[in-house]
């Protein structure tokens, strides 16, 4: 297999696969989209939400808010030491207190070890007197268990034995960083594939 480099700008990384087979370049695009690690909002505790939104509304809408850390400092929960009860290697802490009348965006939410990429996206409107009081918990997870765990989206077209591939990140990760671990999963799950 053979990988040049088409083009790289932001989140999107354009390249050429020459001498693979279709089922090895999907094979690498699940492993890409659905197996490697990325932080999401999972654990959520309301103390207070009068806002219009369900508590269940505003926490697929947190869960959906692509959020950046260094995942080589981070373990999924079930692989850290602490067994998932929640330590510093394997959460970040979150928590969100407004008060309306206001749009509460993404630059609202308080991190602990993360950034949000995309500051200005939307939660929930307040209106007066309404209010939303959360706590929550930000792990890394793989989007094969949930969406809001997807690195972003990969497809590529076939022209005789090339294919021209797309990756395309969330943000959360650099598009490279994203193939070099998808191609080590799918090493290791070949290596362990026994004929």
């Amino acid at each position: 297999m053979k990988v040049k480099t088409l083009n790289k700008k932001d989140n999107k990384l354009i390249f050429e696969v020459s001498d693979a087979s279709p089922e090895l370049l999907n094979s690498l695009r699940r492993a890409a989209v659905y197996s490697v690690p990325v932080l999401a909002i999972e654990d959520i505790y309301f103390t207070e939400n009068n806002s219009v939104l369900y508590d269940e509304q505003v926490a697929i809408r947190l869960g959906l808010i692509p959020l950046k850390t260094d995942v080589s400092k981070m373990k999924l929960p079930a692989e850290c030491t602490c067994k998932g009860k929640g330590c510093k290697k394997c959460i970040v802490k979150v928590e969100l207190k407004e008060k309306g009348p206001k749009m509460v965006l993404a630059k609202d939410l308080k991190l602990t070890g993360a950034e949000n990429i995309y500051p200005e996206m939307p939660i929930v409107w307040l209106e007066e007197n309404h209010e939303v009081d959360l706590k929550a918990g930000a792990v890394l997870g793989r989007g094969a268990e949930h969406a809001k765990w997807n690195t972003g989206w990969m497809f590529y077209s076939q022209e005789d034995n090339t294919f021209k591939v797309t990756l395309e990140s969330w943000g959360q990760l650099d598009p490279k960083y994203i193939l070099t671990k998808a191609a080590e999963i799918v090493k290791k799950e070949l290596g362990e594939l026994k004929l």
